[in-house]
């Protein structure tokens, strides 16, 4: 088998994380983006030590047990993996996967353990209740786009019209903004040339309370492109001190032997129903008023240029004087705003923010956060409790399925035995890598003490306030990575609960966390692999797994969530070299 060579092949299972195993004759290829039962067609770009790799180029024959997607952009946008599938078979394959890594991690352990399976989500349409759009095209030269980014590209992007995993309120928003910026033809940033103005659209909804917080994440450049003589463009920075003047160029292709990505974080997607009026300024047809071509529109109707006749072809939207970036974004607000007012919407606006990101990467960060619209946070409820979060703090995606998450967290624990007459909590709980603080909370009532660490000082924060404003006295939140505040921490816990980011633990963080030598822990992971990992160095110390589940959180992605719990034997520490 070589590099570059074109074969068919059979899928035979698909093992975690969205590895495809095919067979080709004698041969097996590691490919992404298949399903169990699929003939493919596949190029092999890599082979190291008689293990192959491929690209799918075609799927020739779908899988007996494919049904139909309900998002006609499946296969094309890199959100989901598995939604051509029945919902019962997407669990079976995900617990097959999960089972598979623990059992291998778990061979060299003595005592028996329990697996249990896995908890499917409460709902499995509409459930994603954060969303991060990117602006960009879906061709070269092309109209604007809003949406997610083609499978296997790191620049296209695909409007997403149908997506299935957010409700209609996401696809109204994305659809009014869409529209709303091609009007006026603002500019993208462009990944390559670093210029250009829309960089995301970040939307967050909460399940309980119906609250929307939606955020324009831009440049700090102007918004407005121009074309110059030759075919050629530029785009001004405003506050960076240069204009950068360069040749139109179209997508740069993937060398040869370069991996692509195949596509975002589970759940980006959106869009708008076909054949709506223009929801954004509340005209009918946005084609023939572009941004107040020959007409004169109410300040309602176009936000930043009422009352004013200007041509098209000047500004993209509001030549005959230039458009300011405050009235831009004063339209922008009002474009929301226009939804709710209209009855569009099942949610309401907590609130609109405009935040700058100025960095290079591609990813959501402010250097700066302005409110345009009501405040920058919203609240959701959970379980009994109300939780303030603001655009960046982590929470949970999927709300349905976090009770699920954390009821099942929360059966593990078990009971915390007081050794007081009068039976008052008396035990001290670590919850490292506490995001929020919603698993400390939800363990405040059966404990004297909750220890909350998290690295993300803004997360910090909104624990303190959430913890306040639940009436709970007995958290801590410490800000700091969770390596070096073990060292600063005094006391020691009776329990610890881990819930690290997808990396799982730090290496050096994990003989620390070991070292206190509690009774019981809880491992809450979003990746098995990093799970799978971190489990050797326990079992190496000491510990043993006695229960073990798998929580789809995201249903229809390639992503699912794991609970175990562990037990301390020393009988069982292992001989031989511990890993670190």
């Amino acid at each position: 088998m070589k590099k570059g060579q074109v074969y068919e092949g059979i899928v035979e299972r698909v093992d975690f994380p969205n590895k495809g195993i095919v067979r080709t004759g004698e041969d097996i290829v590691i490919v992404k983006n298949c399903l169990p039962g699929q003939r493919i067609k596949l190029s092999v770009n890599k082979v190291r030590k008689g293990k192959a790799e491929g690209r799918l180029l075609e799927v020739m024959e779908q899988s007996p047990m494919e049904k139909g997607s309900p998002c006609s952009h499946f296969g094309v946008c890199g959100g989901c993996t598995y939604i051509s599938l029945p919902y019962e078979e997407q669990l079976r394959i995900k617990e097959a996967q999960v089972r598979k890594l623990l059992e291998a991690a778990l061979a060299g352990q003595m005592s028996e353990w329990v697996w249990e399976g896995i908890k499917g989500s409460p709902q499995i349409y509409e459930y994603r209740n954060k969303m991060e759009f990117s602006f960009g095209d879906e061709y070269k030269d092309g109209p604007l786009a809003l949406g997610m980014h083609k499978r296997g590209s790191f620049y296209d992007v695909v409007n997403v019209e149908d997506c299935a995993i957010v409700d209609g309120d996401y696809r109204l928003i994305l659809k009014a903004v869409r529209e709303y910026f091609t009007k006026y033809g603002v500019s993208y940033f462009h990944r390559l040339r670093h210029t250009g103005y829309l960089r995301h659209l970040l939307v967050r909804k909460a399940s309980g309370t119906g609250e929307i917080l939606a955020a324009l994440v831009t440049t700090s450049q102007t918004p407005w492109k121009a074309e110059l003589s030759g075919g050629q463009v530029f785009d001004q920075y405003s506050g960076m001190g240069n204009i950068a003047q360069m040749e139109k160029t179209g997508r740069r292709e993937a060398e040869p032997g370069e991996a692509m990505p195949e596509g975002n974080e589970p759940g980006e997607p959106d869009g708008g129903e076909a054949g709506q009026a223009d929801l954004c300024c509340g005209t009918e047809k946005p084609e023939e008023n572009g941004g107040c071509v020959g007409k004169t529109l109410s300040e309602e109707e176009n936000g930043g240029c009422a009352g004013e006749t200007l041509p098209e072809e000047e500004n993209g939207g509001c030549a005959g004087k230039m458009l300011s970036e405050e009235e831009l974004l004063d339209g922008f607000r009002e474009c929301l705003l226009f939804l709710e007012k209209e009855g569009k919407l099942q949610g309401r606006f907590a609130g609109i923010l405009h935040i700058v990101n100025d960095s290079l990467a591609d990813v959501v960060q402010s250097d700066r956060t302005d409110v345009l619209y009501g405040k920058d946070y919203f609240y959701e409820e959970l379980m009994g409790l109300r939780f303030k979060i603001s655009a960046f703090s982590f929470f949970q995606t999927n709300s349905y399925g976090a009770e699920v998450l954390y009821e099942t967290a929360r059966e593990y624990v078990g009971e915390l035995e007081s050794a007081r007459g009068d039976g008052r909590p008396d035990k001290t709980v670590f919850d490292l890598y506490s995001g929020t603080g919603t698993i400390a909370q939800m363990m405040a009532p059966a404990a004297e003490k909750v220890v909350g660490v998290e690295i993300v000082e803004e997360a910090v924060e909104a624990a303190r306030r959430n913890a306040r404003e639940n009436g709970i006295a007995n958290c801590e939140f410490i800000a700091g990575d969770v390596l070096k505040v073990l060292d600063e921490l005094e006391g020691k816990p009776d329990l610890i609960i881990l819930d690290p980011p997808r990396d799982g633990i730090h290496p050096k963080a994990l003989p620390k966390i070991i070292s206190y030598g509690v009774e019981r822990i809880i491992y809450i992971s979003c990746k098995p692999t990093s799970l799978a990992r971190d489990l050797e160095v326990f079992l190496s110390n000491g510990y043993v797994v006695e229960r073990a589940v798998a929580v789809d959180q995201f249903p229809w992605t390639a992503n699912v969530e794991v609970i175990i719990k562990m037990q301390y034997n020393a009988n069982c520490v292992r001989m031989g070299k511990e890993k670190n």
